[in-house]
This record gives structure tokens, sequence and C-alpha cells, in this order.
């Protein structure tokens, strides 16, 4: 269960990752953003995780 959670989370984070990728690359916006745009990519892969962590737990 957790293996797939880490599975879903990797495949739903990999396209907002790019994406944030290459608006950094092309805009160079300030540091904040870069930080706030890397915390949502990071949301976005634990999210699942954590839902396979609690499946697990409450089993």
């Amino acid at each position: 269960m957790v293996l797939t959670c880490i599975g879903w989370g990797f495949a739903l984070a990999i396209i907002p990752a790019a994406l944030v990728r290459v608006l950094i690359e092309h805009y160079q916006p300030p540091p904040v953003v870069r930080v706030a745009a890397w915390t949502m990519v990071g949301a976005i892969f634990l999210t699942p995780l954590a839902a396979g962590v609690v499946a697990m737990l409450t089993r």
C-alpha cells in the first residue's frame, strides 16, 4: 500500500516539478517564490505517501 502511494506521489508530482523547473529557469523569480513553488511540489508528492502510511496504520 505504501509503495503504491509512493508511486502515485511520483506520478502526480512529476509534471508540476517539470513546470516549476522550466518556469524558474525562464523567469528567474525571487528566492521566496522558488521556495514556495518547490514546497507545493513537495506537498503534492507527500500527500499520497501520508495517505498510504495512514491506511497502513489504521488497517
